[in-house]
């Protein structure tokens, strides 16, 4: 709850409109006077195929109505839920239906920003930050694909190992700096984030996914570019 009550209060002009009903936040303000809509799963929590339907029902709408208004998704959740009904009516599907949700709003014209403002990880964020054609996080954000323990668990890659290569490494490395190195974050940000953010919405939009660049010009994705490359071309990699 902390979290949200300092983007509230830090980030938007008025929350009057913007409504937190549990974990779901949903809602229109405004950032130095640029009309927005917000979205998001808050608190910590997983994303369930109730909360994935809900928050792409909400950025459907936006799409329908307000032309071209800029959608701001909020992120701390702490990855998609396993609970069995979630399982069971196809929470993967939900959570893809809200990537996509997402992703038709950046083709209709709205420009779509992702901040993450506690903590991000697996599909928790593909489907939300990663989602959005451009995404800022909290230097305090946390993120991750997995956490070591699992990832060692899974990968049968002593924990000691695997933890020794997250430092070598910012593709296996948690945090955000790592994930910054990669592409996956564009900016961390301090200070005033209500001016930093307000900055990037006046700014233009590409249309163009350019993490790939940003993670070959940060060393932290060597190799991309170049697997990239052959595979556009129909090379071998």
């Amino acid at each position: 709850m902390k979290i949200w009550e300092n983007i509230r209060s830090d980030l938007f002009d008025h929350a009057e409109e913007i409504n937190k009903i549990g974990p779901l936040v949903t809602g229109y303000s405004k950032i130095n006077g640029v009309d927005i809509a917000v979205v998001g799963c808050l608190d910590k929590k997983n994303i369930g195929a109730n909360e994935a339907v809900k928050m792409a029902e909400f950025v459907l709408k936006v799409i329908e109505n307000n032309k071209n208004i800029p959608i701001i998704m909020l992120v701390d959740n702490n990855g998609h839920k396993l609970a069995l009904w979630d399982e069971l009516v196809g929470n993967n599907r939900c959570i893809a239906h809200l990537g996509k949700a997402l992703f038709l709003a950046q083709k209709m014209g709205h420009k779509v920003l992702g901040l993450v403002c506690g903590r991000a990880v697996s599909g928790g964020f593909m489907a939300t930050g990663m989602a959005t054609e451009r995404c800022f996080a909290l230097a305090d954000a946390e993120l991750m694909v997995m956490a070591p323990v699992a990832m060692s668990r899974i990968t049968k890659i002593p924990l000691k190992k695997l933890e020794e290569l997250c430092t070598l490494s910012p593709v296996l490395g948690p945090g955000v700096d790592n994930f910054r190195r990669i592409g996956g974050i564009e900016e961390i940000l301090t200070g005033n984030i209500k001016e930093q953010l307000s900055s990037v919405l006046e700014s233009d939009f590409s249309g163009v996914d350019g993490r790939l660049e940003l993670g070959v010009e940060r060393e932290g994705r060597l190799m991309a570019g170049e697997v990239y490359e052959k595979v556009k071309n129909g090379l071998s990699v």
